[in-house]
């Protein structure tokens, strides 16, 4: 799910984010940049236990929660691939202006 602060001053930051950090159902959490504000990772036993969840985050000024359901995985997480470089794949080359 997504969320995004009501007011992004440093006491509400706090509060939301600690919140975040006690409920067990939150299994993962970042902060992003863009539309919103959070993306957190939130498992549930069924649908009244996510509307506790939601409704929780919502009382600490999350705002805009917006909801995903995972229906399957398409690729595992992989490790960076900071390792060797690869060669660019390859494809029509462009014709310099010589020849």
């Amino acid at each position: 799910m997504t969320a995004t602060l009501a007011r992004g001053d440093p006491r509400s930051t706090a509060v939301f984010e600690d919140h975040v950090r006690a409920l067990p159902q939150v299994i993962a959490a970042d902060s992003i940049a863009g539309e919103s504000d959070y993306l957190l990772s939130i498992v549930a036993r069924d649908v009244p236990e996510l509307h506790q969840v939601l409704a929780s985050l919502a009382t600490r000024g999350g705002t805009r929660l917006v909801t995903f359901l995972r229906l399957a995985e398409l690729k595992p997480p992989a490790p960076l691939p900071l390792g060797v470089p690869t060669a660019p794949a390859s494809g029509p080359r462009r014709r310099s202006r010589d020849t």
